[in-house]
């Protein structure tokens, strides 16, 4: 990235995997305005974190074992059994799952004030995730909003989006780019 800069020349920008989800939603027609609680679910994450600005995150839960994106993936793979008792399982699995989320989504809105919930990262494609999550915002008077469904697993888009956002900021890298782990999203 670095060479193909500098051979531009162009600035140099590291930018966070889940800021690239929790942003993507801002593509759509319809962006929600800050601040905003987000729901991040995918392969790896849970997180809840509420929105004040780009780069102004702060975090009001995670999961503490596996995410739920994570969960699905292994129930799916453990399950062997027939194929109306597996369909079963995995549609209970997929409801205690919409439950909880909710039930967490619900508090963070209320804890915050917040009357827009984003729902971001690749589980956030699920239906029934959706539905659930349209139900309680519409009863707490809230609104949701997600990307559409080719924006919710990794993209380009999101991740350019966040690093535009980021650089319309004054941000940017020099001439090196680390790599950190766990690197939290508000650093």
């Amino acid at each position: 990235a670095h060479a193909h800069a500098h051979a531009m020349p162009v600035p140099v920008l590291g930018v966070h995997h889940m800021e690239g989800h929790l942003l993507a939603p801002m593509l759509e027609d319809n962006p929600p305005a800050f601040p905003f609680v987000a729901l991040l679910v995918s392969g790896g994450h849970t997180q809840l974190v509420l929105v004040k600005g780009i780069g102004e995150y702060e975090m009001l839960g995670e999961s503490v074992d596996d995410a739920a994106g994570e969960a699905f993936d292994k129930t799916a793979k453990m399950l062997g059994l027939d194929d109306e008792t597996r369909a079963d399982i995995a549609l209970a699995f997929e409801a205690a799952v919409v439950d909880t989320l909710t039930i967490k989504c619900r508090r963070a809105l209320e804890q915050t004030g917040c009357k827009r919930l984003v729902i971001a990262g690749g589980v956030s494609a699920n239906k029934r995730l959706r539905a659930g999550l349209e139900k309680m915002t519409e009863k707490l008077r809230a609104a949701v909003f997600y990307a559409r469904p080719e924006f919710c697993t990794d993209n380009g888009a999101m991740i350019a989006y966040a690093g535009c956002q980021r650089m319309n900021s004054g941000q940017q890298d020099g001439d090196r780019i680390v790599a950190v782990p766990r690197w939290p999203m508000n650093t």
